[in-house]
């Protein structure tokens, strides 16, 4: 059985995207101060875990499918000229990077690669031109479940 760290995920990112000026998890968000946002930055966080259906049963266990989301939060600063088109360049930039890097990432046991599943704008732009946007990335793994005999 295999336990999603979005930890190793984080120092896979970090070493492979080097246009970033910071990585980090939940922990690393929840310190930022308004005031001090590195940009560009990314944040992950664990989302959701689904078990699926049942593959198979054995004497003292079953294996089943299992999907992992982790979300990529990135802090982004989106400035640019009047219609905005360069800010949304610089914003595809990064996020193209990213994506590139992960999708073609396998978690160690995961049975293929990190999928990117949405993304969303969560934040509004602030008085300095920074935003957070939240790319969602799925992992499917196999979870084998047994037990002892009573």
């Amino acid at each position: 059985m295999i336990s999603v760290s979005v930890t190793t995920i984080t120092a896979h990112l970090e070493g492979a995207v080097t246009s970033l000026r910071f990585v980090g998890t939940a922990k690393d968000l929840g310190a930022v101060k308004a005031d001090a946002i590195v940009t560009p930055a990314a944040y992950l966080l664990p989302a959701s875990e689904r078990g699926g259906e049942q593959m198979y049963a054995h004497c003292d266990g079953l294996s089943q499918r299992v999907g992992f989301t982790f979300s990529v939060v990135l802090a982004l600063r989106d400035i640019g000229d009047r219609r905005g088109d360069r800010a949304v360049d610089g914003i595809k930039t990064i996020r193209d990077e990213v994506m590139t890097v992960l999708a073609l990432y396998q978690y160690p046991g995961a049975d293929g690669y990190c999928l990117p599943t949405s993304g969303r704008l969560v934040s509004g732009v602030d008085r300095d031109g920074r935003l957070f946007w939240q790319d969602d990335y799925r992992i499917s793994f196999h979870r084998n479940i047994s037990g002892g005999s009573p």
